[in-house]
């Protein structure tokens, strides 16, 4: 695996990670599905081909499979969740970086992957 996959790896256990509850039970941001956090996917409102908001975590939430691949992210009611979540403004901006060229570094994405390595393992410790 190269280091953006890792990054990536990373940053998507700590999105269902974060959302877990006491049991390490998620809910699907755009259909309420609950499942464990494992089975869950980290599903990203502005594709994962935007770089601007790729590891934004406001541009990424757990997701059934169901809505996250068989629904192409069912990216209606994801955008109401956020809406509700963030407000119309916040979502505004986040639709905004689509057209934002970003280039990370590898030092930048080193240090992204050394920050969610620690947030994974302390999240982890309290399941």
């Amino acid at each position: 695996m190269n280091n953006t996959q890792i990054l990536d790896s990373l940053f998507s256990q700590f999105i269902r990670l974060r959302e877990a509850d006491e049991y390490g039970m998620v809910e699907c941001i755009t259909c309420g599905e609950r499942m464990p956090w494992q089975l869950a996917q980290a599903a990203h409102f502005n594709s994962r081909r935007h770089l601007a908001s790729r590891w934004m975590v406001i541009n990424v939430h757990s997701s059934c499979n169901r809505c996250n691949v068989e629904m192409n992210g069912n990216l209606e009611v994801y955008r109401e969740r956020l809406v509700e979540l963030y407000g119309e403004e916040t979502v505004l901006g986040l639709e905004k970086l689509k057209s934002e060229d970003v280039k990370f570094s590898k030092v930048d994405i080193n240090q992204m992957i050394t920050e969610y390595r620690k947030l994974v393992n302390e999240l982890k410790s309290v399941l």
